[in-house]
């Protein structure tokens, strides 16, 4: 059986990079070494937020790091100073820092991205992940609707209620015979919400 992620040698690597980039320097000055750092490690950001980071600030990039450490327990001796620099920066913690109280929340995912969190208690809130473009904002909120509509729906559910509220339905049957790129601009989603939606009928009687 294959390794889990965190078993493998090169998370290990990860770990100890991340450890050498901001055990010296907590604000990450140096952002010759930042830069370094992403693009050394550009598979476990995943191919889209790769790129996005490619041409993300500095301060993004260093808001990423703090966010990287607090989910490593394996540099719970880094975290308090990681949350320190999310304060002074203005993120709140991420969900999984154990300083996060918990609640009521449910992941806003499609396909393999996270794209935040919908929260329902203590307070109601949507919390989306940084970097998002604005196709991606668009469509995390469709998403963050649907959630919010009927917590209790499967991700099949909530991503089809994303795609109708977000191209409709006569409308996008009208817009059938475009590319998956233009209807992607014409709607202002990922072209992935676009290509999800054509999977979907048009006809929603029995759906």
């Amino acid at each position: 059986m294959r390794p889990l992620p965190r078993d493998d040698r090169q998370y290990a690597e990860f770990l100890d990079d991340l450890r050498a980039l901001v055990a010296p320097d907590s604000c990450l000055n140096d952002r010759k070494a930042l830069r370094r750092f992403f693009h050394m490690h550009r598979a476990w950001f995943g191919a889209r937020t790769a790129a996005a980071m490619d041409e993300a600030p500095d301060d993004l990039l260093r808001t990423m790091i703090h966010i990287a450490v607090l989910a490593a327990t394996e540099l719970a001796d880094l975290h308090e100073e990681s949350r320190k620099r999310l304060g002074e920066r203005g993120p709140s913690p991420p969900p999984w820092d154990v300083t996060v109280m918990r609640s009521a929340q449910r992941m806003i995912s499609f396909g393999d991205r996270i794209y935040g969190m919908v929260e329902w208690e203590p307070i109601r809130r949507i919390q989306l992940a940084p970097g998002l473009n604005e196709p991606d904002r668009t469509w995390a909120r469709a998403l963050a609707v649907g959630i919010g509509e009927r917590p209790q729906w499967t991700n099949q559910e909530v991503w089809r209620y994303a795609a109708y509220l977000a191209m409709g339905v006569d409308e996008f049957s009208d817009q059938r015979w475009r590319p998956d790129d233009d209807l992607a601009a014409w709607y202002g989603v990922p072209a992935d919400a676009v290509r999800f939606r054509r999977e979907l009928p048009d006809h929603l009687s029995g759906v």
